[in-house]
């Protein structure tokens, strides 16, 4: 079973089977499981057969196969056949109980390491958790993310930028046509719009033209001139004084003259774009600062999650490293529940048990040799223990006739 981890590597589980080991033939361990006595007493006790007169099977080990050949006797066909049959099942109840008691004894290993690995794993997702909220840092994406904002900023602030100096071009240009600065025309433009302002020009107007034509009469210490002239000043004061409640400053008499005698019907249009022009300018000044301060801050923050992203990268590696870690340990644990057969392979039966058409036990054939070699050797035995007695009657007479007679 093989799979991949992201940024890690591949971890795979698998199994090896008895078979596939040239050290040992799991055959050998059958062979030896079949002569045993608790099998071979169960097998007797399935037949209701005492275990004595059970008898133990003959196995044949093919070779260069994985087959194993077994033969049975009994007293009959039927119950040698019923022998293997006993054989057989016993076997597999034998081999069943022993998968049984591997698998339990492998699971609760595999568990052991199963639930070290999962708390492993819950430790490194419990520092990086912990981690993300006190660095306030979630991922790498986030520090990405932060430099594609500062660097549309950047590109925001170059085209500010270049907009300003556009404009600053335009503005200097009327200014230098109209001989003011944006600030005067904006107070030009103050002035002309107040109506009180206006009718004291328009009575300052009235009285120096009054006082001209009196002057052009009288002394300057004629009463009506003295009277025109008191008018004409305090006028002038009220002017000035108006001014300055407008423009919410000081300002002399000369600079007001200055402000409402280059103020004409045609150059009304121009002092209002020089003052839209200021305006926007300035706007754009504020807009190009606000977007330097974002900048900067964005930068500042991008350097500290930059230094933290090394201990971010180092626990996510470590989680994604436990992660692997315990998706082998669990994916032993479900390929130890699925394949049983790895310490014991399974066994079918190639051949079912035959039942014999004559007895292999007593051979007809050796039945009548040893019949008769039995009779050929009781013959001469019988024939020899004849002879020896004749050999002794004679052997006896013989030393009855050499006996010398009593005198």
């Amino acid at each position: 079973m093989n799979f991949n981890i992201p940024d890690i590597g591949q971890a795979s589980s698998s199994s090896v089977s008895a078979f596939g080991s040239s050290s040992s033939d799991p055959r050998a361990n059958y062979n030896y499981i079949i002569t045993s006595e608790p099998l071979l007493n169960a097998a007797a006790a399935s037949l209701k057969l005492p275990p004595e007169k059970f008898g133990k099977p003959h196995i044949k080990l093919i070779d260069n196969t994985t087959v194993i050949q077994l033969e049975v006797t009994g007293s009959s066909a039927k119950e040698a056949q019923q022998k293997s049959w006993a054989i057989y099942n016993a076997l597999n109840n034998r081999l069943n109980k022993l998968r049984t008691e591997v698998a339990a004894s492998r699971d609760e290993g595999t568990k052991t390491a199963l639930l070290a690995s999962q708390t492993k794993l819950r430790e490194a997702q419990n520092r990086l958790s912990q981690y993300k909220a006190r660095a306030a840092l979630t991922s790498v994406e986030q520090i990405k993310d932060l430099l594609t904002n500062i660097e549309q900023l950047r590109k925001q602030r170059s085209e500010t930028l270049a907009q300003q100096k556009s404009i600053a071009n335009r503005l200097q240009q009327l200014s230098n046509n109209l001989r003011l600065s944006p600030q005067q025309a904006a107070d030009a433009l103050a002035l002309q719009s107040d109506q009180v302002f206006q009718q004291y020009l328009k009575d300052y107007s009235e009285s120096s033209g009054a006082l001209e034509i009196l002057l052009s009469k009288w002394g300057m210490n004629h009463p009506q001139v003295i009277s025109e002239q008191a008018k004409w000043m305090g006028v002038q004061d009220a002017i000035i004084t108006r001014a300055r409640y407008i423009l919410r400053r000081n300002i002399d008499k000369e600079s007001i003259e200055q402000l409402y005698l280059t103020t004409g019907s045609g150059r009304v249009s121009l002092f209002e774009s020089l003052v839209g022009l200021n305006a926007e300018m300035e706007g754009i000044a504020a807009e190009a600062k606000a977007l330097d301060e974002q900048i900067k801050l964005l930068e500042k923050r991008q350097n500290i999650l930059s230094q933290k992203e090394v201990t971010l990268d180092s626990l996510e590696r470590n989680v994604k490293i436990a992660e692997a870690v315990f998706s082998s340990t669990l994916a032993k644990v479900d390929l130890s529940k699925t394949d049983i057969f790895v310490d014991y392979p399974l066994v079918q039966m190639l051949v079912e048990p035959t039942l014999p058409e004559k007895p292999s036990s007593p051979r007809p054939p050796f039945v009548y040799a040893g019949a008769l070699f039995g009779s050929i050797c009781t013959t001469s035995a019988l024939v020899i223990l004849w002879w020896r007695k004749k050999l002794k009657e004679r052997v006896s007479q013989m030393i009855s006739k050499t006996k010398p007679e009593p005198e």
